[in-house]
């Protein structure tokens, strides 16, 4: 939608406010800390998984390739983190445009509050927050099982040549890799 002033008959048109929202979100470039916390967390959990499935299957003990492990794990990490904010955004929006979450009341628009329409809003409010939440168990669980898929497809098939550390090094590096671009490309 174009900048300035909108034509008075779309204003309360439901493409209008759809519009709005996506444009709100193109522009809000910042998530939440406990987000944050809670993506880097679960990416740090599924990039360490693989670690022990190394450890125990390709002999490749934690003494000798420690710094391989930390090195790797903190790049898989950063990579999967920035894919479950890139899905939770794209599955909140889409939730947003299916449940209506961004039709605004009137009672917003006329400036009339009464304790019907502080209701509505307050149920407007949690519907959002469980649109949040559930956008972001999607996220997680989508990204971690493309990842564990990948992992296990590289690893055990398509590079089972390779010696453990670059069998490692290699399916660590493309499945964060391809989980980051199909994360953007949704």
């Amino acid at each position: 939608m174009p900048k300035g002033r909108p034509i008075v008959s779309d204003v309360n048109s439901e493409t209008y406010w759809v519009s709005e929202l996506i444009d709100h979100f193109r522009t809000k470039k910042d998530t939440p800390a406990y987000e944050n916390v809670l993506y880097v967390v679960n990416g740090l959990v599924a990039s360490v998984v693989p670690v022990y499935l190394y450890v125990t299957i390709f002999n490749m003990d934690l003494k000798t390739y420690g710094a391989l492990y930390a090195v790797l794990s903190v790049l898989v990490t950063l990579l999967l983190s920035k894919a479950y904010t890139s899905v939770t955004q794209t599955v909140y929006l889409s939730y947003s445009a299916t449940r209506n979450l961004g039709v605004i009341d009137e009672s917003f628009i006329t400036g009339k509050h009464t304790k019907k329409s502080d209701e509505r809003t307050k149920r407007q409010a949690e519907r959002e927050a469980s649109a949040k939440q559930e956008a972001i168990a999607f996220s997680i669980l989508y990204n971690n099982v493309l990842f564990f898929m990948f992992v296990l497809l590289l690893s055990f098939f398509m590079l089972k040549n390779l010696s453990g550390a670059y069998n490692y090094v290699a399916s660590l590096g493309f499945s964060a890799a391809l989980v980051m671009l199909n994360s953007q490309s949704s």
